[in-house]
């Protein structure tokens, strides 16, 4: 056993006794040591200093209720008789003390049984650290925090309540503009076309359906923004739809001077699909790249996609069209954007078609990509799941 230290600056001993309090004075945390009645029997200067005394030996037979408030003091000697029963440390304790002057401090404390060399419990050993700078910016982050989560909460209620609101508007206008677009149907077939008011009738049902037709995109939209749209599953021929929308867009395609047609000999098959929002996907992309192509062509593909992680089908609509730039794309699907303000002033529209789209085909657990070239043209490429079809639901599919 070495029973003293030599110093390199002068070569003399340095007992034992002395080599103690030099290495506690250098830890860079408060130490003290107690006996069975928590009065202190010895410290370091660290924690001398927090205590407010200029030599640890000031401090020797204080007890808690010397250097902290009665409560403080009361829930120390109670930690302290606890480690002394239980022979059991207490380890990374975070407490708050408050001292008597009725500042507090926030302390990381840590206690350990002290033993005599028989074993036998004789006091406790303490080390505590100043987290009190810590904890304040700790409660301050969670103060922070909590009003985020209530600022978040409160956003989200407003956003739902207007996305209500906006569900309940577009109801409220559709049922009035079918009915306007009704009578106005009912006097146009009862009025020769020679007359001039069936080319009245004619704008005023161009406008009515246009303005439905924007209605029924915020309808969709709010729906997808509430989380009250659902897709259902039910047995469809994804190119029997495909082709229904191709037939309904002609007469667009040719007051356009487009052509619209297969692309490839589409392939047949059946899918459990939402046939509904299928349909939608499939016009608002093919009416979308007949809109925005003139004197040119718009080719649809459809097939199978065997390289994706699982299996789906693709349609893909390419056209000759404007085109888009790298920064026009990256618009593209966000709500109530278009690719540029002169492209909605000359061709209209809310600039929800392709989110709503989008939103749709990912609520369906498909999405949809785009690649374009200004003045060359677009592909957008819709693929959704391609789920098996039990062969005796076959005969009831949705075309």
């Amino acid at each position: 056993m070495f029973d003293a230290t030599f110093s390199p600056a002068t070569g003399d001993a340095i007992p034992a006794d002395l080599m103690l309090p030099l290495v506690l004075d250098a830890l860079p945390v408060a130490v003290f040591w107690k006996d069975r009645q928590s009065r202190l029997l010895g410290c370091n200067r660290v924690f001398a200093e927090i205590a407010g005394v200029s030599h640890p030996d000031e401090l020797v037979g204080k007890s808690p209720l010397d250097l902290c408030a009665a409560e403080s003091a009361a829930r120390v000697m109670a930690d302290d008789a606890q480690v002394m029963t239980s022979g059991r440390p207490m380890m990374g304790i975070q407490e708050e003390i408050v001292l008597p002057d009725g500042r507090s401090r926030w302390n990381e404390t840590n206690k350990l049984p002290l033993r005599d060399p028989r074993g036998e419990i004789i006091g406790v050993l303490v080390t505590i650290k100043d987290v009190t700078e810590r904890r304040h910016f700790e409660l301050e982050r969670a103060r922070l925090i909590e009003e985020i989560t209530t600022a978040r909460d409160a956003a989200l209620e407003a956003s739902a309540a207007k996305s209500m609101f906006v569900a309940n508007m577009s109801h409220e206008l559709r049922t009035p503009l079918n009915a306007i677009i009704g009578y106005a149907e009912m006097i146009q077939e009862e009025t020769p076309r020679e007359n001039a008011e069936h080319a009245d009738l004619e704008c005023i049902l161009n406008s009515a359906r246009h303005l439905l037709g924007l209605v029924n995109d915020i309808l969709d939209m709010s729906k997808l923004a509430a989380g009250r749209m659902v897709a259902n599953k039910e047995v469809v021929s994804p190119t029997a739809i495909t082709r229904e929308v191709m037939d309904a867009l002609a007469p667009a395609a040719r007051a356009n001077n487009v052509v619209l047609d297969w692309g490839d000999k589409p392939k047949g098959f059946m899918t459990l699909c939402d046939a509904t929002k299928l349909r939608q996907c499939v016009f608002n992309l093919v009416s979308n790249a007949c809109k925005f192509t003139k004197d040119g062509a718009v080719h649809v593909s459809i097939g199978i996609d065997d390289a994706r992680p699982r299996e789906t089908f693709v349609i893909s609509v390419t056209d000759t069209g404007i085109g888009m730039s790298e920064e026009q794309m990256k618009a593209l699907f966000q709500p109530f954007a278009q690719a540029d303000a002169s492209i909605a002033r000359k061709y209209g529209g809310t600039g929800l078609g392709l989110v709503i789209t989008r939103s749709l085909a990912q609520l369906m657990g498909g999405d949809i990509s785009v690649a374009s070239e200004p003045g060359k043209g677009s592909t957008f490429t819709l693929w959704l799941p391609l789920l098996p079809v039990a062969s005796n639901c076959a005969r009831n599919a949705v075309a």
